[in-house]
């Protein structure tokens, strides 16, 4: 069993504007025309992870006012759901 640690915070409202109940994971945008910057991703997969909530933390601290403020509307995210939360990759079944 594998446990890594994620920053993630909950959608308003999506890209159109309509409400969602979507998640979003912080990491750094890497894709094809990535900048390097801090970002929001739409999956656990392609987020930055921690292996303790203390490097978390420090992480945020140093990109918060990059990730809440830069790109995004007022009503974009849900605030009141930021936080560390842990994913655990457990093998259920052998193939």
């Amino acid at each position: 069993m594998s446990e890594r640690y994620v920053i993630s915070i909950k959608a308003g409202k999506n890209v159109m504007g309509n409400k969602c109940e979507e998640w979003r994971y912080a990491g750094i945008d890497s894709g094809s025309h990535g900048s390097g910057y801090p970002c929001w991703c739409y999956s656990d997969h392609d987020c930055k992870s921690f292996n303790s909530v203390e490097s978390a933390k420090e992480w945020f601290n140093e990109t918060k006012s990059f990730l809440l403020n830069s790109y995004y509307d007022k009503d974009e995210l849900d605030i009141k759901t930021l936080g560390i939360r842990i994913v655990i990759y457990k093998k259920v079944e052998s193939l």
